[in-house]
């Protein structure tokens, strides 16, 4: 018999801690960083058990680590009231590797008698592991800092362009550190060919050291990036993804920086960046200057490829792909009020870049568009990310119910994958994915009804059409007034 709820009557509402499990599925889409990032870790305090005397005590971490200090107290500071009676002489003891080897069976310095079973603790750098450089996804800002180290513009880049997709909304963020203390195009390369492996990445994002890198090798990558999120999209390969970058500035480059808005004619202006690029998969950021608070509250000067992580985490943390961000703040940087004059961002605008502004010290989305600036479908950065959806909800559906089970085509395979289909566009439209989808044929419209039939060269393939309409932001409101006497 159980016990009785004595309580009186009502609604119960228990609130259950966060502990930062990562369930992110393939169907979420989620940002990522590529740069530079620490290639030391600093260990304060690390617990050791004394072994045999003669046999060397292992660290945790690998490589050849510098010891700057042991005590036998953990937490102690120069200056703490008996500092130096726990420390222990250099001279007890060798380092070789991440191992420490005792001089004698037992150590009697300052710190006092240690022997085997005894616990002290060792404060010491050492090289960051080779995992560091495998994409690794987050979602709590804390965590990047805790293993990427503080933000700053050398080694801190990736903190940065982390913290800032998570503040302003991204679910997670992959992280992929490049390889060195320096910049290195072929890194560079390296570290986002690794993320070809990974199914739900949506935006990836480049970020770079300040005052060492010139635009050159900045456009450099931006041109790499291109060719893998043309790459990634094709159909045979699955992963649709899009690139959010911007440029370096005189602050921030050692060569090259792009200060002027400009023309398309004009090149290293910003018109003529964004609209080289003419890419439904690229977003190109204006203006490419921004500041920051680093951790000790010093300004930091970021590009505009930082301005693109605060974009991809806008845009990412959104419920559903299709809702447009135009006109939403972005958090986390600070731009100039008022940066450009009404001509200024209408160039700007035209050419294709996604413009930011500022006033009154808020930061909002003036257009969130792509590069390529065609039509409704190819320059909304909403509309191409519920494309991306509709893709991926087809394929992967599909793919679940048929693929790998046993299944041999029958005269009535096509209409059950016909079925299943637009089952799966009946959900996208319940969702307010997609407006609708097409059950009529209509030359004006293009609209199509839902087919599957067989392949007549190839047997095995099931070739499955249909059409959708998508759901269009509201942009613009023209009024015509007539008047009358």
């Amino acid at each position: 018999m159980g016990v009785a709820n004595t309580r009186r009557p009502g609604v119960i509402v228990d609130v259950v801690a966060n502990t930062r499990i990562i369930n992110i599925t393939d169907q979420v889409r989620v940002p990522a960083v590529v740069g530079l990032g620490p290639t030391q870790l600093s260990i304060t305090d690390e617990a050791v058990i004394r072994g045999k005397p003669g046999t060397a005590d292992e660290l945790a971490n690998e490589g050849n680590v510098t010891v700057s200090q042991i005590m036998n107290i953990p937490g102690l500071t120069s200056g703490s009231y008996g500092y130096a009676d726990n420390l222990y002489s250099e001279s007890d003891y060798t380092v070789s590797e991440n191992t420490i080897t005792w001089e004698s069976g037992a150590a009697t310095t300052n710190g006092g008698t240690l022997t085997q079973g005894d616990i002290y603790y060792v404060t010491y750098t050492a090289p960051v592991p080779s995992t560091y450089l495998d994409p690794k996804i987050y979602v709590d800002g804390q965590d990047i800092l805790d293993e990427r180290g503080p933000e700053d513009l050398t080694d801190g880049i990736l903190s940065i362009g982390g913290r800032l997709e998570l503040e302003n909304g991204a679910p997670a963020v992959w992280l992929v550190q490049a390889s060195g203390s320096t910049f290195s195009s072929s890194e560079y390369k390296t570290a986002i060919d690794k993320l070809k492996k990974k199914k739900n990445v949506a935006y990836i994002t480049a970020v770079f050291p300040s005052g060492s890198v010139t635009q050159s090798e900045i456009e450099t990558i931006h041109s790499y990036l291109v060719s893998h999120a043309s790459q990634m999209s094709q159909p045979a390969v699955g992963k649709e993804r899009a690139i959010i970058l911007g440029d370096g500035n005189s602050d921030t480059v050692s060569t090259g920086g792009i200060d002027n808005v400009g023309d398309a004619t004009t090149a290293s202006t910003l018109v003529y960046q964004a609209d080289r690029f003419d890419d439904a998969n690229v977003v190109y950021m204006v203006p490419n200057k921004a500041t920051r608070p680093d951790a000790s509250g010093n300004t930091m000067t970021l590009d505009g490829n930082f301005v693109g992580c605060a974009m991809a985490g806008l845009v990412t943390g959104q419920n559903k792909p299709v809702t447009p961000v135009t006109g939403q703040s972005l958090t986390g940087i600070t731009i100039e009020n008022e940066l450009y004059n009404d001509f200024e961002n209408e160039a700007l605008l035209a050419a294709g870049a996604c413009l930011i502004e500022s006033r009154g010290g808020i930061t909002k989305v003036v257009h969130a568009q792509t590069t390529d600036i065609t039509n409704a479908d190819t320059n909304e950065i909403s509309v191409k990310d519920s494309e991306r959806r509709v893709k991926r909800a087809v394929r992967e559906g599909l793919d679940a119910i048929y693929m790998g089970k046993g299944i041999v085509v029958t005269p009535e395979t096509p209409s059950d994958v016909a079925g299943s289909t637009q089952v799966m566009l009946d959900q996208l439209a319940r969702d307010g994915e997609i407006y609708d989808y097409g059950t009529t044929s209509d030359p004006v419209t293009g609209e199509v009804p839902i087919s599957a039939k067989q392949n007549s060269s190839e047997p095995r393939r099931i070739d499955v059409t249909f059409s959708f309409k998508h759901l269009y932001p509201l942009n613009w409101i023209r009024v015509t007034v007539n008047t009358y006497v």
